[in-house]
């Protein structure tokens, strides 16, 4: 366990509010949700072909994709939790707007329930006795007859959910998985299998790198420890399941396993959720017909996360298929990660390779989060052979990086490597060696590097500002959590060392949030 690991619960639960009884209201209007709410997109066959979309999840879908991409924060969902097209109310509450509801908030919310289940249990009691029903009753049968048929109306108090609008929060997701998403599909790619795939930690965790279930699993693909042993490496040096590249890959591999025992992709994506036995236990029972398992099967802990959640893949899909609908004032996308992966060939600390590739061994570790903390810090060396994630460094001007940004074939084609190499060295090493290492270089390290033309080795004190550095920053950018001197680095395309320098931030130093880091602006000619 990683020692930035924080708890989080699993995206749809973390939003879902489980609310108690309260006393029913004695105002007798019923707030039910007005008709443009309930209204539903018709496109239902959108998306991938590889994924099955029988009419029987029409309706979750169709939720799903109000609950990402219509519903927000503030607005909370009075549904039935197995008729998914029945949507009793809509709560919009008022006042500050946390992850968590207020107590007063909350209390709102078990109010509008409560009287909710009071109408439910009188209606049905009513039409078994055959008794006349008031206009507000009338018109709670006629929604649910119309949405889910008769029998929908029996225990009917008894499958109230509420659920709470994600909109904001799968935004955030979006933005976030932008850094991720190239290099997450061409695992897919690689692997022939549907790219969509790359979508589903949307669902998992929203994309939240160090998200941590009560149960234990971690990462944006959520593994749980012995799921993850089985397709990753976990080991005293690493925990791949941090790695949401490296992670990927685990999943590729268990998807893959999974859809060549079950035969369906709806099944294959369903036993990421649920376990591949439960289901291979539900085709046996009902075959593929992932409507009718979602229905009917009720095998252990087959709850509302299991049924629902090949339905919340597909709406996810279905959202990333028209995003200016959802999102018609744009996604502020991070830029994706500068990096390229290298192979060790031998047994090394994160120090020594951090002096063999000349990077700060705290931004090394920002781009290898699967290292454990005694990895990270250097006391437990990495074994041979270990993927470790380089930066790619260069400067915003450099054509190479301008013909790549304009072309994918360019990007794909290009070698940076050696590249890297020599800006790295002609460049960033030349300031501030001993900041940077404060253990000094060994005479090998210096002697290797030392035969580079341009190569300049100081052991100066203090930082100063390079001649191409303005004094004064065209902007200034306020620290959020997460944030570290590189990920704004690469945020704004400027230098790291500039950055720092610009800042008089020493290197491996931390950075708070609220604090104003100003952006370089370099000064052409």
């Amino acid at each position: 366990m990683k020692h930035f690991s924080y708890l989080r619960k699993p995206l749809w639960l973390s939003l879902t509010i489980l609310t108690g009884y309260a006393p029913a209201m004695t105002d007798s209007s019923a707030a039910y949700i007005h008709s443009d709410v309930t209204k539903l997109p018709d496109a239902f066959s959108q998306g991938s072909i590889h994924f099955p979309r029988p009419e029987g999840l029409k309706d979750a879908v169709n939720f799903w994709r109000q609950v990402f991409g219509d519903w927000r924060a503030h607005q909370i969902v009075l549904h039935d939790d197995t008729h998914l097209g029945v949507i009793y109310d809509m709560i919009e509450i008022t006042g500050y707007i946390g992850g968590r509801l207020s107590a007063e908030q909350q209390a709102i919310v078990d109010l509008h329930k409560k009287r909710l289940i009071h109408q439910l249990n009188d209606l049905e009691y009513l039409l078994h006795k055959r008794g006349k029903l008031t206009t507000k009753l009338q018109n709670l049968y006629t929604l649910i007859t119309r949405n889910a048929g008769r029998k929908a109306i029996h225990e009917a108090a008894q499958r109230v959910r509420v659920q709470r609008g994600m909109k904001e929060s799968f935004q955030t997701g979006l933005e976030t998985s932008s850094r991720y998403n190239a290099q997450m599909r061409e695992v897919f790619h690689e692997n022939l299998l549907p790219e969509e795939l790359a979508h589903l930690p949307h669902v998992e965790s929203a994309f939240a790198t160090t998200a941590r279930s009560p149960a234990g699993a971690v990462g944006v693909w959520q593994f749980m420890p012995v799921t993850g042993k089985r397709y990753l490496r976990i080991d005293e040096s690493m925990d791949e399941r941090y790695d949401p590249i490296l992670a990927t890959r685990g999943s590729a591999k268990y998807l893959a396993y999974a859809y060549n025992k079950l035969g369906d992709w709806g099944l294959a994506v369903t036993s990421y959720n649920y376990g591949l036995s439960g289901m291979l236990r539900a085709r046996q029972e009902y075959g593929k017909d992932i409507a009718r398992i979602v229905k009917d099967y009720d095998g252990a802990s087959f709850g509302f996360a299991s049924r629902n959640y090949y339905a919340e893949f597909l709406a996810i899909c279905d959202i990333m298929t028209d995003l200016s609908r959802y999102f018609p004032e744009g996604i502020d996308y991070q830029p994706p990660l500068s990096v390229k992966r290298i192979e060790i060939m031998q047994k090394m600390t994160s120090g020594e390779i951090a002096k063999k590739y000349h990077i700060h061994y705290s931004s090394l570790a920002e781009l290898n989060p699967s290292w454990t903390k005694g990895a990270a810090e250097g006391r437990i060396a990495l074994p041979a052979n270990t993927v470790v994630w380089l930066p790619i460094i260069i400067p915003k001007e450099d054509p190479i990086l301008m013909a790549a940004k304009g072309s994918p074939a360019v990007s794909a084609k290009t070698d940076l490597s050696n590249y890297f190499q020599d800006y790295f060295i002609n460049d960033i090493f030349s300031w501030n060696s001993h900041e940077e290492f404060p253990n000094g270089l060994s005479e090998g390290l210096i002697a290797e590097l030392s035969q580079k033309p341009a190569l300049k080795i100081t052991q100066a004190s203090a930082l100063t500002t390079p001649n191409h550095i303005s004094s004064t920053a065209h902007e200034v950018h306020i620290v959020q959590t997460g944030d570290s001197p590189y990920t704004i680095a690469s945020k704004y395309s400027v230098h790291l060392h500039d950055l720092l320098i610009l800042n008089n931030i020493a290197a491996g130093s931390l950075i708070q949030p609220g604090q104003a880091i100003r952006i370089p602006l370099i000064i052409e000619g």
